[in-house]
């Protein structure tokens, strides 16, 4: 019987901490979530036998090189674009045209150019055609010449100050008084031209187109001038809109018609 009597209560004793280590696990469900599980350390939502999800290292640095990759993508197509709206050699335009025809000869000669900044004008060609269609022809620049920060690009005499391609009278730099000017581009593609005076007889070589439009006005005659024809704003493919007489301003912006 004393053996009974001292095993019951210690078996009480147990029974009282197991009853307690309920309560407590009862209370502490109350703070957790709805579906968690409990376990010694807190409420978790996935068993320690099932294992933890491994979280890969690389994970935040693997969308930077996505967005780097999409970034040279979109970068690679804004190049396309761009070159599919000629903002190459194809986009630049005569701009203004000095012909002497007074007294000052071909010193004060000079063609501008026009386009987008940074364009790259070696492979291109001016060609003169005289009133009779005989043609003369000039390289714009050398490698690696481009258009400066003003978009312009002017040709001319080397004795010119503002000329960024020069010549000499040698090599046979001269406007005719009536005639035209042809930009041409790789593979004889005819970029712009611009006839003054009268349209003169068409080259026998490609390109062989000499006006847009109707010509434009013919220059002042009579002692210096310092008149140009220069272009008044967008090309329309029409000489006498495009072109009008005004003081000439070659490597700098056409001002206005006089």
């Amino acid at each position: 019987m004393q053996w009974k009597l001292f095993l019951v209560p210690a078996f009480a004793v147990l029974v009282g901490c197991s009853d307690s280590a309920s309560d407590s696990v009862a209370d502490t469900s109350a703070d957790t979530d709805e579906g968690d599980v409990i376990y010694a350390d807190g409420p978790i939502t996935t068993r320690p036998d099932d294992g933890t999800e491994t979280v890969d290292a690389t994970a935040d640095t693997k969308p930077d090189a996505l967005d780097a990759e999409a970034a040279a993508d979109s970068a690679s197509d804004a190049a396309t674009d761009v070159a599919d709206v000629g903002t190459g050699p194809s986009a630049i335009r005569i701009g203004e045209v000095r012909v002497d025809v007074a007294v000052e000869g071909s010193k004060v000669e000079f063609v501008e150019l026009r386009g987008p900044a940074g364009t790259p004008v070696n492979g291109l060609t001016l060609r003169v055609i005289s009133a009779s269609g005989a043609v003369k022809s000039f390289s714009v620049g050398n490698a690696g010449d481009k258009t400066k920060a003003s978009g312009l690009w002017v040709v001319g005499l080397a004795s010119l100050l503002e000329a960024d391609k020069g010549f000499l009278l040698s090599d046979g730099w001269d406007l005719p008084d009536s005639g035209a000017l042809q930009l041409v581009g790789p593979g004889d593609a005819l970029l712009d031209v611009v006839a003054w005076t009268a349209i003169p007889t068409a080259p026998s070589s490609a390109p062989t187109k000499v006006v847009e439009g109707t010509a434009a006005v013919k220059l002042p005659t009579g002692g210096t001038t310092g008149k140009s024809i220069g272009r008044t704003g967008a090309d329309t493919d029409d000489n006498a809109k495009d072109f009008c007489i005004l003081s000439q301003t070659p490597g700098a912006a056409n001002g206005p018609c006089s």
